[in-house]
């Protein structure tokens, strides 16, 4: 899927910091990035769909 969210500059800069600090915790790293990564991810508009060809998997195409 392909989408997009338009946010203003300081929204982004307020999240990213948020999101640099979040990488370098210690103690529940993983839990804080998914969670700013959802929160980031919401409202989001579709643009399109893509898909690539797994020639090594039964009926991947017929799925496509």
């Amino acid at each position: 899927m392909l989408a997009e969210k338009q946010i203003d500059e300081n929204t982004y800069l307020e999240w990213n910091e948020r999101y640099k600090k979040a990488r370098v915790l210690s103690d529940g790293k993983e839990l804080e990035i998914e969670r700013l990564q959802d929160e980031m991810e919401t409202e989001l508009v579709v643009l399109g769909a893509t898909a690539i060809e797994d020639k090594l998997q039964e009926d991947v195409a017929d799925t496509i």
